[in-house]
């Protein structure tokens, strides 16, 4: 009973009726394992594609799609595709939640065979993402293996890793070549990126070892610039900096402002410095200039009263008063001051001299020649300077005083007192030499100023007492001021010292250009020297062997230059020996010019190229070489003033040929000079620039010229062109009417455009376009006329039928002769000749003279008439036109004494149907 209830009430799934089935399903559950067994039932084996879809549709979760996807029974995973691509292509969050859940290679490759059309960018970035974690080689072949060739290359064109392009390339290679392509040309810049991005790591390296290297350098001039430009530069290696990197690059940046900041601090002080100097010594020589002034003012014009000694000691009091303003708080130009001190003290001195001249009493001459004790006296007590030119009197005074013991000490001692100009020149001379030593002690320069110390001193000798005193004086102060600038040169100099050598030890490690490091080890060494030396031999000691140590690579790199330079040597002589065979086997009666000129200059190049070379080892090379070279050019100079020649005649050809009045003769001239020119041999660049620029100007002025010809050539073809135009838009003006036009007018338009120069393919085609439009005319004209005499015959015919029939007897004066007279007699009834035909049968005659057709009737008739046509023809060569037998043949039916107004009316159409196609056809 079971088994028969279980018959009689099947489930609803097991339904005959599809949509019973369908329903059912949509009720099941896929996590069901009974449930999932039907549905899989369903979507593999019902025939209702409706059912199956109600199945299908109960599959909610995308990792039992990739089952279905990836299932061995091929029925369902077909369904199960087609399905995704129905619902994937109307919502694709259905389709693209399946990569969430693709975990095995058997999904992927079982999304991949999924159709194209649903792959968006979307699916296909998630479908990568999954792909580049499994191995290149199977991904690889996947792709390749693609039935479609477009979404093959689709998926080869994306952004795959390294080692799948490198895959695709390798597995590509002779199947696809497409593929192939595309992943060489992404290798190719791949790689170029690789080295491109290693090129610029390398320069970032070197650009952070420039930056450490002015991190710990002095500032020099430009220090900021150099910065700036490894700042720009190493702002474009962003991309390829590293966090360490990066950390490196700020450290020594910091520390290069800091050096920069520091420098320019300095910098702007020193500026300072300096413009108070400039200011300073602005002031000082115009104090100098106004002493050296009264001076020479002195020399001219000197004093003898107490009034002009007056005026000088307010003078002095000024200028001391603004030099002490200037030595407030600090001095700088000492030299410059100390100097213009002792011109006031020689000034005071000579200003005393002349109040102690005008406070002797009177009668002191007298006494002065007598008394020789009171002359020595008088002397001591105006104590005049030697430099100052004395009074007349003290003058001759002078002359009788006793020389002083210190003069008679000199020719003790066998040196003799220098005269005024020795003393004034070593006066000159010491002054700039203690302006030096004062500028070279603040300059910190030991050495220097030690020589110049030395040489002052030798300069005492050469003075006078007092400036001899003066100088011993300041060269004790500068004595003074050169031993504390060496005490602190030394003190200072140590730290200096010792960076120098850990420079100089950082430069041994470093790998540089030879040249570059030698240069900067002779950098070091003069810093070395500038800093005085030491006396400590330790010291130098250690820098001497960082030296040696530094400079051991740049030994060897000189010593292959040096090889470099004897085999650049070796080549150079064989070159002259070389050129000597050249010249001594060459026959310059008749040498090849432009072989003698290349190799000229070739040997000037290569010669260059064979560089370096030991410069006096070179010398005797050189000078043969120079030699050879002259021997050389001086035949070459013989053949380009022979060439120069030639092309100066070629210029005044041209020149004449610019005169010549026949433009096309002087054109043709002028390209035939041309290739004159060219034919020309060698010639000396310049001269030949000069004369090409002379000939090309005359022909620019021959070309010109033809230009100028064709241009009016160009306006006149254009004003021909014009009025042809304006022709052939008054011809078709007259195709609208031809019969007023006239054939008058078109011959006039036609004759004035045969008389234009047409030229060219718009010439041609309007000379095209006007004949046509000509025969248009003369067809319009011709069929005008044509219809005109149609109707006219029209008109004659109705009249005469009209006539014939007893209609209209009206007046026949608007016919011509001979219509007129034809009518009237056909009116009077004489119009009607004998006739041999019946009314009948000249209908049919006409109708065979038009070519159409004969009721069936009078088929027989027509036929017989042919006959007879045909044989009178024959018999009779000079038969008439058609036209005119038509005419005739019309005048004789409607003459025709057999016809009756009834037949005449009845026949009338027919007849002229016959007559309009003749005059049509032949007229």
């Amino acid at each position: 009973m079971p088994t028969l209830l279980q018959k009689i009430f099947k489930p609803k799934w097991q339904s005959p009726r599809p949509e019973v089935r369908a329903e059912a399903l949509a009720q099941m559950q896929w996590d069901d394992p009974e449930s999932r067994e039907i549905l899989l039932g369903r979507i593999r084996l019902d025939t209702d594609a409706a059912v199956r879809l109600a199945a299908l549709r109960r599959i909610g979760h995308p990792k039992a799609w990739l089952e279905l996807l990836t299932s061995k029974d091929e029925i369902l995973a077909r369904r199960a595709s087609d399905y995704l691509q129905e619902s994937g292509t109307r919502a694709p969050e259905t389709w693209i939640s399946l990569f969430d859940h693709a975990t095995s290679e058997s999904d992927l490759k079982a999304l991949l065979s999924l159709p194209e059309s649903l792959w968006g960018e979307q699916a296909l970035d998630a479908w990568q993402k999954k792909a580049s974690e499994l191995p290149a080689e199977t991904v690889a072949g996947w792709i390749l293996n693609l039935p479609q060739h477009a979404f093959r290359h689709r998926l080869a064109g994306c952004a795959w890793p390294l080692p799948l392009i490198e895959s695709l390339n390798r597995q590509s290679k002779g199947k696809d070549k497409k593929i192939y392509q595309m992943t060489k040309n992404t290798l190719q810049t791949y790689r170029a990126q690789v080295r491109d991005r290693e090129q610029r790591r390398s320069r970032l390296i070197e650009l952070l070892e420039q930056l450490e290297i002015l991190a710990r350098t002095e500032p020099v001039p430009l220090y900021s610039e150099k910065l700036a430009a490894v700042g720009r530069e190493l702002s474009g290696l962003d991309d390829v900096m590293d966090a360490p990197l990066r950390q490196q690059v700020s450290v020594a940046l910091e520390a290069c402002r800091q050096r920069e900041s520091a420098f320019l601090a300095a910098e702007a002080a020193e500026q300072q410095r300096q413009k108070e100097s400039a200011e300073e010594k602005q002031e000082l020589d115009a104090i100098w200039q106004t002493l050296q002034a009264v001076q020479r003012q002195i020399s001219e014009q000197p004093m003898e009263d107490r009034a002009s000694a007056a005026a000088l000691d307010a003078l002095i009091k000024t200028q001391r008063n603004r030099l002490e303003v200037l030595a407030e708080p600090q001095m700088v130009n000492r030299p410059q001051a100390t100097r213009i001190e002792s011109k006031l003290d020689e000034l005071e001195h000579y200003r005393s001299a002349v109040m102690n001249y005008c406070a002797l009493e009177a009668g002191w001459q007298a006494q002065a020649e007598q008394d020789e004790v009171f002359r020595d006296s008088l002397a001591q007590q105006v104590n005049w300077p030697d430099n100052f030119p004395r009074p007349e009197p003290l003058r001759k005074l002078a002359q009788h005083l006793t020389p002083p013991a210190r003069t008679k000490d000199r020719k003790d001692t066998g040196l003799a007192q220098p005269d005024r100009e020795a003393r004034q020149a070593a006066q000159t001379k010491a002054e700039t030499l203690l302006t030096r030593l004062d500028q070279e002690i603040r300059e910190g320069k030991v050495r220097e100023s030690g020589k110049l110390l030395r040489e002052l001193q030798g300069l005492e000798s050469m003075l006078g007492d007092r400036e001899a005193k003066k100088l011993s004086q300041r060269l004790n102060l500068e004595q003074q001021r050169l031993n504390e600038l060496k005490d602190w040169a030394g003190y200072a100099a140590r730290p200096r010292q010792e960076a120098l050598i850990a420079k100089m030890q950082q430069l041994a490690e470093r790998h540089i250009e030879p040249r570059e490091k030698a240069s900067q080890i002779q950098a070091f060494q003069n810093e070395w020297k500038r800093l005085g030396g030491t006396s400590d031999q330790t010291l130098w000691d250690t820098f001497k062997q960082a030296a040696d140590r530094a400079f051991e690579p740049c030994r060897a790199y000189f010593s292959e230059e040096s090889q470099l330079k004897e085999a650049n040597l070796a080549k150079r002589q064989e070159m002259v020996r070389q050129l000597e065979d050249y010249l001594h086997s060459t026959d310059w009666s008749q040498p090849d010019w432009s072989a003698a000129d290349r190799i000229n200059r070739q040997a000037r190049q290569e010669w260059r190229t064979y560089f370096p070379v030991d410069a006096r080892k070179a010398r005797p090379v050189q000078k043969t070489f120079n030699a050879l070279l002259g021997q050389l050019d001086s035949h070459l100079d013989k053949e380009r003033e022979r060439n120069h020649a030639e092309k100066q005649a070629i210029v005044r050809e041209a020149e004449a040929l610019a005169e010549e009045p026949d433009t096309r003769k002087a054109t043709q001239g002028a390209k035939d000079l041309q290739k004159k020119w060219q034919s020309v041999g060698i010639t000396n660049p310049k001269t030949d620039r000069l004369m090409w620029k002379a000939f090309r100007a005359a022909c620019d002025q021959i070309f010109g010229q033809l230009k100028q010809e064709k241009e009016a050539e160009q306006v006149a073809d254009e004003k021909q062109k014009q009025r042809a135009s304006e022709l052939l838009e008054a011809l078709h003006a007259c195709l609208e009417n031809p019969e007023e036009a006239g054939l008058s007018i078109i011959q006039a338009y036609q004759d004035e455009f045969d008389k234009l120069q047409l030229r060219g393919t718009e010439g041609q085609t309007l000379s095209r376009k006007f004949s046509q439009a000509v025969r248009d005319f003369n067809k319009q004209l011709t069929q005008k006329q044509t219809q005109q005499q149609i109707e006219g015959w029209k008109h004659f015919f109705d009249t005469a039928v009209s006539h014939r029939s007893g209609q209209d007897t009206g007046p026949l004066d608007d016919f011509d002769e001979p219509y007129r007279s034809w009518l009237t007699a056909l009116t009077a009834g004489k119009a009607a000749p004998a006739q041999s035909y019946s009314s009948r049968e000249l209908t049919l005659l006409l109708e065979i003279l038009a070519g159409i057709e004969s009721p069936a009737d009078d088929q027989s008739l027509r036929m017989a008439l042919q006959v007879q046509r045909l044989a009178t023809g024959m018999q009779n060569s000079n038969e008439a036109p058609p036209i005119e037998k038509g005419q005739e043949l019309a005048k004789s039916w409607l003459g025709h004494p057999s016809l009756t107004p009834e037949s005449l009316q009845a026949e009338a159409p027919r007849v002229w149907a016959a007559i309009k196609v003749v005059l049509e056809r032949y007229l």
